[in-house]
């Protein structure tokens, strides 16, 4: 079982919440695992964006440098308007890819509602990592009385 602290921040992952996590004491660390939940990506000067696998390269190294090896989730969901929204499914791939690749504890996000492909995507971070999953519920999913078997169907 992974230590997974009480308290679990979601971080969009911006250059401040990142300076933050990286100056917080060591006994304070054991307390919380953060939630990471990535900004749409702003363009360049160019009016260019970052590619899917940019992001993907760059993420892993800014927890390695601000959070280590501990336990971090990593939700890959973008909002609707995001023009990678479609590539989700490859970002998570290659966040934990990278992640792997520097020995970082990269746990998966998913949800009730995600399409196959990132349910997909989440299986395979699973496998490679063997660090199980976090599953986010909406107060939607709460309240659904469906819920034990949505779950039960999501986990099969």
């Amino acid at each position: 079982m992974l230590p997974i602290g009480p308290y679990v921040p979601i971080l969009r992952w911006k250059e401040a919440e990142r300076k933050a996590l990286q100056k917080l004491f060591d006994t304070d660390r054991e307390h919380i695992s953060p939630l990471i939940e990535p900004m749409t990506p702003q363009p360049n000067s160019k009016g260019q964006l970052k590619t899917v696998p940019q992001l993907a390269a760059e993420i892993p190294t800014a927890i390695a440098e601000c959070w280590g090896p501990r336990p971090i989730f990593f939700d890959a969901h973008l909002p609707r308007h995001d023009p990678h929204v479609e590539q989700e499914d490859a970002l998570l791939r290659n966040v934990i890819s990278h992640g792997k690749q520097q020995n970082l504890t990269i746990v998966p996000v998913t949800g009730l509602s995600r399409v196959p492909a990132y349910q997909s995507a989440v299986v395979s971070a699973v496998t490679s990592m063997g660090l199980g999953v976090c599953i986010r519920l909406t107060p939607a999913d709460i309240l659904d009385a469906a819920l034990p078997a949505n779950l039960q169907r999501l986990v099969d």
